[in-house]
């Protein structure tokens, strides 16, 4: 069972580490290292943190339906994100006229690939399954309280996500603040999602609220 097991989680790290590579690689074709460099990094995060789950949080298997139940929940999720995302933005933006300014050129730089696909895919490889895979399972070594463990690690990878967000030069403390309450909010359902169905979900929630606000941004900038 444990061989079956560990065969399973090196075929999903080695699925993830595909798409990362596809992910890094089709927008920049010209850095093939780069893209393999993160492939490699992606492998390497996801043996870990499957590892790590395992341990803190088995999932059961669950029938295709089951399953396509938990994708459409997904994607509601996700849109209902997204939808909520926007009209953040936009009322910020409206009190704000510098926010509105950096708003408007960031969409009109962004892209489809990235913000659909390659972003959510690398997040959630990196935020979700590693750091609070690799929380929980540190905590699993002090307590066997997995709703604490759950609780803590969600916690903790929802503090780290919002405020990278910032890696984006805002426009002022207010355009700051609601940066990281808005990816802070995000990191808790993401992280929500993932520990309680899976990283496939967690990856299209993601990917569906950028998706949504991509598609609805020209309505509001």
């Amino acid at each position: 069972m444990l061989i079956r097991q560990i065969n399973q989680d090196l075929m999903a790290a080695g699925v993830l580490a595909a798409a990362a590579f596809l992910a890094l690689y089709v927008p920049n074709r010209d850095d093939t290292r780069g893209a393999i460099v993160g492939a490699a990094l992606a492998f390497c995060a996801s043996v870990i943190g499957f590892a790590a789950v395992a341990r803190v949080r088995p999932l059961p298997q669950r029938p295709l339906r089951a399953q396509a139940r938990l994708m459409g929940l997904s994607l509601m999720m996700g849109t209902a994100l997204g939808l909520a995302n926007l009209i953040a933005n936009y009322s910020v933006a409206s009190l704000d006229s510098r926010t509105y300014v950096r708003m408007s050129e960031m969409y009109a730089r962004s892209s489809a690939w990235s913000g659909v696909f390659a972003n959510p895919l690398l997040e959630e490889i990196g935020f979700r399954l590693f750091l609070m895979g690799g929380i929980a399972w540190l905590l699993s070594r002090s307590t066997d309280d997995r709703r604490l463990i759950f609780l803590v690690a969600l916690a903790v990878s929802a503090l780290v996500f919002g405020p990278l967000h910032l890696l984006r030069p805002p426009a002022g403390l207010l355009d700051a603040t609601v940066v990281v309450l808005k990816a802070g909010a995000a990191g808790l359902l993401l992280g929500s999602i993932f520990w309680r169905w899976g990283l496939p979900y967690s990856i299209v929630c993601h990917g569906t609220t950028n998706a949504i606000h991509l598609l609805a941004v020209p309505l509001f900038f």
